[in-house]
């Protein structure tokens, strides 16, 4: 699947998933470990997780089923920053296929990326974390893909098999950092 489908996908499933996690009340996460392990593991919660890891590792979530959201406080009108866990099922109990950290907007006419949240404190050995510049980004991580869109360029690192860990970023800043894979099939 083309990238930028698969962004417009996450785009528009990321919509619906802070539309039901406002509803819902989830708050963002507070784990002990902040971790990023790039194609493994944002935090304690690793691909391949359960549910019932997840919610014991980022917190009690009561509409954690397929998708686990741990979404902020919306603040003037924008976006809250969040943190996604995706369930996938196949034959079994689901299982954590995609993970991922972002920045919510600020509100108004021009919306910005809002730094202004916990979630920054995630980070991988390296030191990226959301808020990070490409500048620190490359410096980091020889060797990404990146792929330009008029608003956002993604910088891939490949990871084994089928797992990447994505950096979204928007005006030279990291927005959202996501970890993917299919670890059971």
């Amino acid at each position: 699947m083309n990238r930028f489908r698969l962004l417009a996908l996450l785009l528009l499933t990321t919509g619906l998933t802070i539309a039901l996690s406002i509803t819902a009340g989830a708050a963002l996460p507070k784990p002990g470990n902040t971790l990023i392990v790039p194609a493994k593991s944002i935090g304690d919660v690793s691909l391949g997780s359960t549910s019932t890891e997840v919610t014991k590792a980022w917190g009690k979530n009561a509409a954690c089923e397929l998708t686990c959201d741990y979404a902020g406080a919306t603040k003037g009108g924008g976006i809250p920053a969040q943190a996604v866990a995706n369930l996938e099922q196949s034959g079994g109990t689901p299982y954590v296929a995609t993970i991922y950290v972002e920045v919510g907007t600020t509100g108004g006419a021009s919306p910005k990326p809002d730094f202004d949240t916990r979630l920054t404190r995630f980070a991988t050995s390296k030191g990226i974390h959301l808020g990070s510049t490409v500048k620190e980004l490359t410096a980091a991580y020889r060797g990404l893909n990146k792929e330009h869109d008029p608003a956002v360029d993604l910088y891939t690192l490949k990871g084994p098999k089928e797992s990447a860990t994505v950096f979204t970023v928007v005006e030279g800043r990291v927005t959202e950092i996501l970890i993917e894979a299919h670890p059971r099939g």
